[in-house]
């Protein structure tokens, strides 16, 4: 059954009391939040975790086809399947040495990139 339930638990490398620091933030700003000792559908699910109710939903390629539209009306470019050598405050340049300038760079990757020991996600 679905439901439409955020779940935020801990990376085995947070500080042991970080989600509870989340969890007393939260409460603070009004978000409506819950915690719980049990993750619905994982393996390791003895764990602390806050659940957030009342998600919004969306489908992900509508919303990525409305926001690559709104993108390109106001002038901006895309680039896909552009591995990059370097990230600056001024752009990239392409692993074929390719610039492009740019004042906004969104990276869309699965792992962070560290960049001269600043990471950028």
């Amino acid at each position: 059954m679905f439901n439409n339930y955020s779940h935020l638990f801990s990376h085995p490398s947070d500080k042991e009391d970080s989600l509870d620091m989340e969890f007393e933030a939260c409460k603070r700003a009004g978000v409506d939040v819950t915690m719980q000792n049990e993750i619905p559908g994982m393996h390791n699910r003895n764990m602390k975790t806050l659940v957030f109710k009342n998600q919004g939903q969306f489908h992900p390629l509508k919303y990525l086809k409305g926001l690559c539209k709104t993108i390109t009306i106001n002038g901006g470019k895309i680039f896909t399947e552009t591995h990059v050598n370097e990230i600056d405050a001024t752009g990239i340049v392409s692993d074929e040495g390719f610039k492009i300038s740019a004042k906004h760079i969104v990276v869309a990757t699965n792992s962070p990139v560290n960049n001269n020991g600043s990471v950028v996600i």
